[in-house]
C-alpha cells in the first residue's frame, strides 16, 4: 500500500475551475476551444455591434419589402444623437405593450423628429420646425392631419416610409431612445437591391 509519510503534503481534490483550465489547455480539446472561442465571439458581436432582422410587414414601403433583409448596427446609437431620416428597429414602446403588444415585439421606421423639434402632417406635408421636409422615399403622400406637437427629451418622433399603412408614432406617440435596438446599416437579400440606406 501507498503510505504517506509524516509532513508531506497530502494530495488535495481538484476544484471544478483547476479541471476546466486543464481540459481547456489539453491539446486534444482543440477543436472544442476554438468552435468555444468563436461561438463566445459571435455572441458578443450580434449583441453590442451587429445582428441581421427581416422585414415582416409593409409599413416601410417602397425602401423595405416585406421578405427584405437587412444588418442592424448597434454602436452609433451610443455615439452620436438620432438624425432625421435615420432607420431605426425598437422594441414595443409602453403605449403599444399597454395595447397588448408583447415586450419582445420589434418594430421598424424612419426617424422624423428629434428632441426639441416640432412636427406636423398637414396638408400631405411632413413639416419640421414649421418647413416641409422632402421625403423621395415615402410610398404616397399622408392622407391625415397630425400635430403640431414638440418631441421631447429623450425620445423620438418616427413614421413608416408607407405613410397610410403604418402603425407608428401618428397612431401611439413618441418613442422613448431607450428602446432603441440599433439603426438599420444596409439591406443584403435580395441582392439585386443589396446596398444603403436611402435617406
Amino acid at each position: 500500500t501507498f503510505e504517506i509519510g509524516v509532513g508531506e503534503e497530502q494530495p488535495r481534490p481538484m476544484g471544478p475551475a483547476a479541471i476546466l483550465q486543464g481540459l481547456w489547455r489539453d491539446p486534444q480539446y482543440e477543436d472544442a476551444r476554438v468552435f468555444v472561442t468563436a461561438f463566445a465571439g459571435a455572441l458578443l458581436f450580434r449583441n453590442l455591434v451587429m445582428e441581421p432582422r427581416y422585414i415582416p410587414s409593409s409599413s416601410m414601403v417602397p425602401t423595405f419589402e416585406i421578405g427584405d433583409q437587412l444588418l442592424l448596427e448597434k454602436v452609433s446609437k451610443r455615439v452620436s444623437p438620432y438624425r432625421r431620416g435615420d432607420v431605426v428597429i425598437f422594441k414595443a414602446p409602453d403605449a403599444l405593450v399597454a395595447r397588448g403588444y408583447s415586450e419582445r415585439d420589434v418594430f421598424i421606421k424612419r426617424v422624423v423628429g428629434t428632441e426639441g423639434d416640432e412636427v406636423q402632417v398637414h396638408d400631405g406635408k411632413l413639416l419640421v420646425n414649421g418647413e416641409a421636409t422632402e421625403e423621395p422615399y415615402i410610398a404616397e403622400e399622408p392622407r391625415y392631419e397630425w400635430g403640431p406637437t414638440i418631441v421631447p427629451q429623450g425620445s423620438i418622433l418616427v413614421l413608416g416610409d408607407n405613410r397610410n399603412n403604418s402603425y407608428d408614432s401618428h397612431v401611439w406617440g413618441m418613442l422613448s431612445q431607450d428602446k432603441v435596438i440599433g439603426k438599420a446599416f444596409c439591406r443584403y437579400w435580395p441582392l439585386s437591391r443589396a446596398g444603403g440606406i436611402p435617406r
